[in-house]
């Protein structure tokens, strides 16, 4: 069985979309999740300043780590090419992007809430 090249294409465009439309909420809840505690933190320590902004950015790097591959296989997935059809690259391409999106909800949502853990606890101290 064998698809067109539209129908290719547009499960290409599908694949995309829900890698980067799950990765981007995803790590928009972990950065606001850092960003919240680190505020919290700095209305708490103002004298720790400096150390709760290094914690403050060093999680969001790491919480945005989701997010950047999940770009990287939307843009494979748009520009890798329709040479053939068939059911296996349709499937393959939904599936790419259907399992970057939801993998990158742990990863992101966790690196935030681990974060912003690290900004309360130094405002406590």
């Amino acid at each position: 069985m064998t698809f067109s090249i539209e129908y290719i294409k547009i499960a290409s465009y599908l694949g995309a979309g829900i890698s980067i439309g799950i990765g981007a909420i995803a790590t928009g809840i972990g950065l606001g999740t850092i960003a919240g505690e680190g505020t919290k933190a700095l209305s708490v320590q103002p004298k720790a300043n400096d150390v709760i902004f290094r914690t403050m950015l060093t999680g969001q790097a790491v919480t945005e780590t989701g997010a950047i591959f999940a770009l990287v296989v939307s843009l494979l997935l748009l520009f890798g090419g329709f040479n053939q059809g068939g059911w296996f690259r349709f499937f393959a391409f939904l599936g790419a992007g259907l399992g970057m999106g939801i993998g990158s909800l742990g990863p992101s949502l966790g690196a935030g809430f681990s974060g912003g853990q690290a900004c309360k606890s130094i405002g406590r101290m």
